[in-house]
């Protein structure tokens, strides 16, 4: 639920900045104003355009400063986010999110395990292929790393939340290789580790797998 509520004011912030901004509605008649505005590709161009003189095939366009502020305001900030759970656990807290409908957020499913990966609710399942091994961590770490360029496929977004339960198998193994995978793309990406109690004995599990996301994530809350 927390998780759940900071998506949506990440979400809302565009449309309260956006608002603070512009004071008055704007008319019909800017509408080719900001159409031009949105054609500015070259960095160069945004000194002039924040000026209020946007230069688009050698023709120069006054605008008004209300539009100026909003449409780049508006251009600048509006990040695609993704939230990845990984294994049984994140598989969860992903279909517990899929459930609320955030608008803007994609739900993403990573596991090894087809049955597990069934009952989870996600906009897009990713199985990753059986690998054999007696170390369940170090098979799904294995079998993420094969299949590293289809995960860069379905976490594309600004920003990207991999979300594990460490000590067991798959997230433990396979969410370092997912943060790797978001993090080449260019994302933000935030690690949400899920730790075991004292009393389940996979203390020293968990913290090792800890360690490797720490090490791929741009940072890592600990739940």
């Amino acid at each position: 639920d927390l998780l759940g509520r900071a998506l949506d004011l990440l979400r809302k912030g565009r449309e309260v900045r956006a608002t603070q901004v512009l004071d008055d509605p704007l008319d019909d008649g800017h509408d080719h104003v900001a159409d031009e505005l949105h054609r500015i590709a070259e960095r160069d161009l945004v000194r002039e355009a924040r000026e209020g003189v946007v230069v688009h095939d050698d023709d120069a366009v006054r605008l008004p400063p209300q539009v100026l502020e909003t449409r780049l305001f508006e251009d600048a900030v509006d990040p695609r986010i993704s939230v990845v759970g990984v294994g049984g656990a994140g598989g969860k807290m992903v279909s517990a999110l899929y459930d609320r409908d955030l608008k803007g957020v994609d739900t993403v499913a990573v596991n090894t395990d087809p049955a597990g990966l069934s009952k989870s609710q996600a906009d897009v399942k990713v199985l990753l292929p059986h690998s054999d091994g007696d170390d369940p961590i170090g098979a799904a770490r294995t079998s993420a790393e094969s299949y590293e360029a289809q995960l860069r496929e379905s976490v594309s977004s600004d920003i990207v939340f991999v979300v594990a339960g460490l000590g067991g198998g798959a997230g433990t193994g396979a969410a370092p290789v997912v943060a790797r995978a978001a993090r080449a793309n260019g994302a933000v990406t935030i690690g949400i580790a899920i730790l075991p109690f004292e009393v389940e004995g996979r203390t020293a599990t968990a913290q090792a797998g800890l360690e490797d996301l720490r090490r791929e994530a741009d940072s890592v809350i600990i739940v």
